[in-house]
């Protein structure tokens, strides 16, 4: 275990520009991909909060699988 360490001093002292540059790395990424997170999640909730602005309260929702008839406006009244 002694050997290890040694070679594990030697290694960090002999590349610690590289070992820097990889933290300094590691930290930009983190960062950019919390911002983005940030960020995005930001844009999520005001694209929503627009949405739901958008299209008021909704009573009733018509979903069909194939196109709606002329008649269709004068039978859901009376279904009401």
């Amino acid at each position: 275990m002694f050997i290890e360490e040694i070679l594990l001093r030697q290694s960090i002292t002999h590349f610690w520009r590289f070992h820097l540059a990889l933290m300094f790395g590691v930290a930009v990424a983190t960062a950019i991909l919390s911002g983005a997170m940030i960020v995005g999640d930001s844009v999520s909730g005001s694209l929503r909060s627009l949405s739901l602005e958008r299209i008021g309260n909704i009573d009733v929702a018509l979903i069909n699988n194939r196109f709606f008839d002329e008649q269709l406006a004068d039978r859901i009244p009376a279904h009401l």
